[in-house]
């Protein structure tokens, strides 16, 4: 159901930035598949810069939400009654090439809508490959989850992801 809204979306933003795209992708309980009808919609944009700093990329995206909000692809969403607000993070490829704990969230869910040349795919084998070698797994309580980065950390261990 969060298909179309997703395309649109995703068509919206390259049109938008164009050859600076890098990536759009999805994560979150959408990506899961668990959204409920209170749920926004997770994003992460990569874009291979932001001209203007942070502040000016967040208020000319703004702009693309809005326009993407307004389609007939979103209204449907909202018309069955979910929140389908776009929560869009917005990275340079920086960003992605360093490490956040989202990396963990993205290499796990996220569901890359574009990928120019392959880019975020390869940062996420990397991920995978190095959450692999730490043993890094998502525990599951009563509270939700809660990502238990390395097991059998000893104390005074360093951890370089």
């Amino acid at each position: 159901m969060f298909a179309p809204a997703l395309a649109v979306f995703s068509q919206f933003t390259h049109q938008a930035l164009g050859d600076r795209l890098v990536a759009v992708v999805l994560y979150g309980s959408v990506a899961r598949g668990e959204a409920g009808l209170d749920s926004d919609v997770d994003l992460v944009v990569v874009a291979r810069d932001w001209p203007g700093g942070r502040m000016a990329a967040t208020n000319a995206f703004m702009a693309v939400e809005d326009a993407a909000m307004a389609t007939p692809a979103w209204e449907a969403l909202r018309a069955q009654g979910y929140r389908a607000e776009p929560i869009p993070q917005l990275w340079s490829l920086a960003a992605l090439q360093a490490f956040s704990f989202l990396h963990l969230d993205l290499a796990t869910d996220g569901i890359a809508l574009y990928d120019a040349d392959g880019v975020f795919a390869q940062r996420m084998g990397q991920v995978r490959a190095r959450m692999a070698e730490l043993g890094t797994r998502r525990v599951v309580d009563r509270q939700g989850w809660y990502w238990d980065l390395k097991p059998d950390f000893q104390p005074g261990e360093v951890i370089a992801l």
